[in-house]
């Protein structure tokens, strides 16, 4: 399986980031393979564009004025935020990267121990 954990190269600089940080821990305990590669990437790539949605909010706010000021909506960066969050949470939520779905394996794993006294 450790021959399959190359970072694809097309990631963006943040992405390969994230890949390099979280990867390699999920194939080293065994909650990722190469099929997950596809997944693993959109989720690193979904990181990334959290991050650059972030940082420009925090730049420029999160309302974009119109017409001289007299309007105005929330910037497209916001909901793509959203989204990012939201996709990043699925996944993390199928590869263990949370807390809570940490603990629930642990549960289950004691729950699988039998002891014989």
């Amino acid at each position: 399986a450790k021959k399959n954990m190359y970072c694809p190269s097309w990631l963006s600089e943040n992405a390969r980031s994230e890949w390099r940080r979280v990867v390699p821990e999920l194939f080293d305990v065994g909650l990722a393979t190469g099929l997950d590669q596809a997944l693993l990437a959109a989720y690193c790539e979904e990181y990334a564009t959290m991050i650059e949605c972030a940082a420009y909010i925090q730049e420029k706010g999160g309302i974009v004025k119109y017409l001289e000021g007299k309007n105005s909506q929330t910037a497209m960066h916001v909901s793509a935020l959203a989204s990012s969050r939201k996709f990043i949470r699925q996944v993390a939520a199928k590869f263990k990267l949370n807390p809570s779905t940490r603990a629930e394996m642990v549960l289950r794993r004691k729950k699988d121990i039998h002891l014989d006294w």
